[in-house]
């Protein structure tokens, strides 16, 4: 995921079109607004850059030693999906029981998480790539951990979060954690029609997760939306 991102950052950055703004953003991730609607609002955003960090108590309750960020980042994670020999997949798990007791790894100072997903001027853009360039020992530290997409780019850019005007509560996307309602399965919500006020009502430009089935009745209203600008 990580490695993706960069990738995709440096191809916008070697083209030879202008971008003001990047978008990250899954297959799962819906437009809330027109494209008219979803230009005038990044112009209104004056260079601003959107994230979402995780609130400051769930920060103080995650980074305890132990805790939800250092089984992401101090663990040793060593895929074994797609080994087909049982034995190897049997080594595999025994140096994870192993690893996680003996050889874990060393803390990163300032650790810091929230949503993976984000809205970049090119200035933040760049500025990731650029320390990524020079500090290459800053992406290797996230080799073999866990869902650390949603830790490396929060934890890099917190100390300069003013200098490149970075919102830090705001994603411009609703996703739902907290869910009103009964669900089945994992969190974040599965988003369905009863959503769509909440939806409107947070002036999100994207929402995520939808499904083109479970998600139709949603989709069809926000289409609608975009289209008339009415709720």
């Amino acid at each position: 995921m990580i490695a993706t991102t960069l990738h995709l950052l440096e191809a916008v950055r070697r083209t030879k079109i202008h971008f003001d703004y990047v978008h990250s953003i899954s297959g799962q991730d819906y437009p809330v607004v027109s494209n008219e609607a979803f230009d005038a609002r990044m112009e209104a955003a004056n260079g601003y850059s959107f994230m979402w960090y995780d609130r400051d108590e769930e920060h103080a309750s995650w980074i305890v030693p132990g805790g939800y960020y250092e089984r992401r980042y101090r663990w040793w994670c060593l895929s074994r999906e797609k080994v087909r020999i049982p034995f190897m997949r049997k080594v595999l798990g025994k140096f994870d029981q192993y690893s996680r007791k003996f050889l874990v790894r060393k803390r990163i100072e300032g650790i810091r998480a929230g949503w993976s997903w984000f809205t970049w001027h090119v200035s933040v853009m760049n500025f990731v790539l650029e320390y990524m360039s020079t500090h290459p020992e800053y992406l290797r530290r996230f080799r073999h951990t866990y869902c650390c997409d949603e830790l490396i780019f929060h934890t890099l850019l917190y100390p300069y979060l003013d200098n490149l005007k970075i919102h830090k509560d705001n994603a411009l996307r609703y996703i739902e954690w907290h869910p009103k309602r009964a669900y089945n399965g994992k969190l974040p919500l599965l988003l369905e029609e009863t959503e769509y006020e909440d939806i409107i009502r947070t002036g999100a430009l994207f929402c995520r997760k939808v499904d083109s089935r479970v998600s139709e009745r949603l989709l069809e209203k926000l289409d609608e939306y975009s289209r008339t600008g009415k709720e």
